[in-house]
């Protein structure tokens, strides 16, 4: 009989996620797409709620695996190891076919009122293109499955003599036949130790969701590390840079400023058009056509960039500074998670990268604040943690997109003013990055998480996977995510300037048609 409270906690959590995304979507949608790409739209809606609630059951495993029975799996009548394949599969799907299908179809939306051929329409060119992407991800999947689909579990193998048990321990074996000695001392009186390892075939579906793991990890190493620095790091910020009341004359002499910056950038927005009328004419070289695309690249962050410092001053001027909750209510926030980052990196430091671990520190948090019987404060607790981190893999995709533009392009989330095709984008973001933030908690909380059902699969099967297992078994990917948490807090302390200093520099960028390594002089 399945737990009623659990059941109800369960659709409380879907309904809650399903009225944030839709509101999300009212909020952040542009006008240009009102009433437009339904497809597209049902598409990212789906697939943003499938990123929040692979990481909402975490915490959900955890709440479920508190209340079991006797220690009994699937004893509250709720079989999480179903839940978590029917997630974790539908984002391995939704990741490599589903999202990539609606980005081409946006992309290559085409006039109605012009006549095309059945392959050149629409949906056939998306379904060209998807069908290469899938095909690509298909075949490195069976080849990788079907070389070794194994994976071996170290565990310490103890052969106790059987005279020494026979004089030494009593033993009673008239009802069952069979008795353990795990109360015994293994010596060398009395038995040997061997390494040994447990081989476990495991299932394409298991399979399907490690590499699915393996590819996000990549990006979340990156995006985590830079998020758990900048997310804080910006809502501090965003205080202390809030809107302040100005008078008309300070107005009018940074609006000023702001319209010369936005000539400059229109026009090296007319010169990359002309570029592109150019490269139309006649087909451009790799190098050209990597310029062009990093050019394109730098001007767009600027554009957005220079939108920000226009809408601040707006807000300064139009509405005397704001609303000052907004700002407070950002520094609150911005220093509470200060706190949580910093207890994420240490939990690295303390728990995870040292063999033996120097203590579980947030294991004993989460399990200390779990009462007898009445587990809440210990779930929400871990919830609140996971969560965050999810946060800042979001804020640390924003942020690298929009330092490093010539390796990644920003897609922002502006109010009011979001296409669809940055919706999507964004959801893919989230999608590839969920499975390792789940993948990454359980290694990080594992005496927390234990004997859950998304411990069993993380914990136990993908951990040692002959092909990648040597990533999770060698910390790589945490180490990677420190260095990355490192730069970041180095870059944001030290080189941090004001958003009209960064758009100046980018717009000398584009002046000088310059690449990065070449000298250059840039006043900041």
């Amino acid at each position: 009989m399945p737990d009623l409270w659990l059941v109800l906690v369960a659709i409380i959590m879907s309904v809650g996620v399903l009225a944030f995304i839709f509101m999300l979507f009212v909020w952040y949608s542009s006008k240009d797409d009102a009433n437009t790409a339904w497809f597209p739209r049902i598409v990212c809606i789906f697939a943003l709620f499938l990123a929040c609630m692979a990481v909402l059951a975490l915490p959900f495993d955890v709440s479920v695996h508190a209340r079991q029975d006797k220690g009994e799996l699937g004893s509250q009548g709720i079989d999480m190891q179903a839940v978590w394949d029917i997630i974790l599969i539908s984002v391995a799907i939704f990741m490599v076919a589903i999202i990539p299908f609606a980005i081409f179809f946006y992309e290559s939306e085409q006039n109605p009122e012009e006549q095309h051929s059945c392959m050149n329409s629409q949906g056939c060119l998306a379904l060209m293109y998807t069908s290469c992407f899938v095909g690509i991800f298909a075949t490195i999947l069976m080849i990788l499955y079907f070389v070794d689909n194994k994976a071996r579990i170290p565990f310490e193998n103890l052969t106790y003599d059987y005279d020494w048990i026979s004089n030494n321990v009593q033993i009673d074996v008239a009802t069952s036949g069979s008795y353990t000695i795990g109360s015994v001392a293994c010596t060398a009186a009395n038995c040997e130790k061997s390494d040994d390892e447990l081989e476990i075939e495991m299932s394409p579906t298991v399979f399907i969701i490690a590499v699915a793991s393996l590819i996000g990890w990549f990006l979340f190493c990156v995006f985590s590390g830079v998020g758990l620095v900048s997310l804080p790091f910006g809502l501090i910020n965003s205080w202390r840079t809030r809107p302040k009341p100005i008078d008309r004359d300070e107005y009018k002499s940074r609006k000023a400023e702001i319209a010369e910056l936005a000539g400059s950038l229109k026009k090296e927005g007319e010169e990359l058009q002309k570029s592109e009328l150019k490269y139309m004419a006649h087909k451009p070289s790799r190098r050209e056509k990597a310029n062009h695309k990093k050019d394109t690249t730098r001007f767009e962050n600027s554009v957005y960039l220079l939108k920000q410092d226009l809408n601040v001053l707006n807000i300064s001027y139009n509405l005397k500074g704001g609303n000052p909750c907004i700002p407070f209510g950002k520094f609150v926030i911005g220093i509470i998670g200060s706190v949580i980052s910093l207890m994420w990196l240490l939990h690295i430091c303390i728990f995870i990268l040292p063999d033996p671990p120097v203590d579980p520190f947030l294991n004993n948090l989460f399990i200390g604040m779990s009462l007898p019987g009445f587990a809440l404060f210990g779930v929400v607790a871990f919830g609140i943690q996971v969560f965050w981190l999810f946060l800042c893999v979001i804020n640390g995709a924003f942020n690298f997109g929009l330092r490093i533009p010539l390796l990644f392009r920003l897609y922002p989330m502006e109010v009011g003013n979001t296409l669809l095709n940055a919706f999507l984008v964004n959801s893919w973001i989230l999608l590839v990055c969920s499975i390792p933030t789940v993948h990454f908690c359980v290694t990080a909380f594992p005496v927390y998480t234990r004997e859950t059902q998304v411990d069993l699969l993380f914990g136990s099967q993908i951990k040692y996977i002959t092909f990648f297992g040597a990533f999770f078994q060698n910390n790589v990917f945490e180490i990677a995510m420190l260095c990355f948490s490192l730069l970041a807090l180095i870059y944001l302390c030290a080189c941090a300037t004001s958003q009209e200093k960064l758009v100046e520099k980018q717009i000398e960028l584009l002046s000088s048609k310059r690449r990065p390594g070449e000298s250059m002089k840039v006043s900041v």
